[in-house]
């Protein structure tokens, strides 16, 4: 591993872009939006947070955190302005202007190290949840910058979190290496529903939306796809395709539709169509992939040795054949 960025043409196999610089461990990225563009934001394994042009490879910024490593990143609104927020091995979550360098504020709850974080809206204000290896999951108000509530329930490390929109209610989706799901509403102090049943450990987790229906996606140590209706608690479905642990999950929208992005430690990541149950697209990596999300008109890949950017224009044929 090199720690080198790459963008590729999928279509053509070609290299068009390579940056150094990088961590060569990428445990997480996300889409943060600065001097009106849409770039991506990576932590990994070295402590420091990356900004960069998810189409040049261009490194835009870098932000050094006090966290040996970082383990979540995640934009997030605090009144009018995007945010960029992080977590890490010191369990101390930070709030980053992305257009300067120092942090705009740290604030500490967590006993262990920070593992996932998701926003989501209440109201009209947009919080922060972050979960991590003390088992906890807590939920920060970044505008009044303080805890708001910490939920205690799951019995083992948080993998993943995301939020999930059922009508006019947000809520927040935890994974977690206890084997089980849970549902949390951000009024509530305790779980709204418990998913269980799962024979392995849980780990990247995704809000998709299926003929009409939220449905959460769930990745599990074995390599399989589960399905479940968050409102019945039913597991509905099941896709295997990977040979390892699911380490992320991303949806990507494209000409009106949502297909599901699945990143391995097989080395592959998968795109599927979950209304036909089929994967569309197995896309080979030279190394494990620990994170993907849909940035602009990129797919960008964390890898155990770097960042991979995929352009989706180029593979949108291939989704809608």
């Amino acid at each position: 591993g090199d720690g080198t960025v790459r963008v590729w043409d999928p279509t053509v196999r070609k290299l068009t872009n390579t940056v150094e610089d990088c961590a060569r461990w990428i445990s997480s990225v996300c889409s943060i939006n600065s001097d009106s563009r849409e770039l991506v934001a990576s932590g990994g394994g070295d402590g420091i947070l990356r900004i960069w042009n998810p189409s040049t490879g261009e490194s835009v910024r870098t932000l050094q955190s006090a966290a040996a490593w970082i383990g979540a990143v995640c934009a997030v609104h605090v009144g009018k302005q995007e945010l960029l927020a992080s977590g890490g091995e010191d369990g101390v979550v930070r709030l980053w202007d992305p257009t300067v360098s120092e942090a705009v504020c740290t604030l500490s709850g967590h006993t262990d190290a920070i593992r996932a974080m998701c926003a989501v809206s209440v109201g009209n204000t947009e919080l922060l949840a972050s979960g991590g290896s003390d088992a906890t999951v807590r939920m920060w108000d970044m505008h009044r910058t303080k805890m708001v509530r910490v939920w205690e329930e799951h019995t083992g490390s948080i993998a993943d979190l995301c939020s999930l929109r059922i009508g006019r209610r947000s809520f927040i989706v935890s994974s977690s290496r206890d084997q089980s799901l849970r549902i949390w509403d951000p009024l509530s102090d305790r779980a709204v529903r418990i998913l269980e049943g799962h024979s392995n450990e849980l780990h990247a987790v995704c809000a998709i939306r299926v003929k009409g229906r939220e449905l959460i996606a769930a990745g599990s140590d074995e390599g399989c796809l589960q399905f479940w209706d968050p409102a019945t608690g039913d597991l509905v479905g099941r896709l295997k395709g990977h040979t390892d642990l699911i380490a992320g999950l991303c949806v990507v929208r494209t000409d009106g539709r949502e297909f599901l992005a699945s990143a391995g430690s097989d080395r592959t990541v998968r795109i599927w169509d979950v209304v036909e149950r089929r994967c569309l697209i197995e896309i080979p990596n030279y190394s494990p992939v620990a994170t993907i999300a849909q940035v602009a008109d990129q797919i960008v890949i964390g890898l155990f040795t770097g960042l991979l950017s995929l352009k989706l224009d180029t593979i949108t044929q291939s989704l809608l054949q």
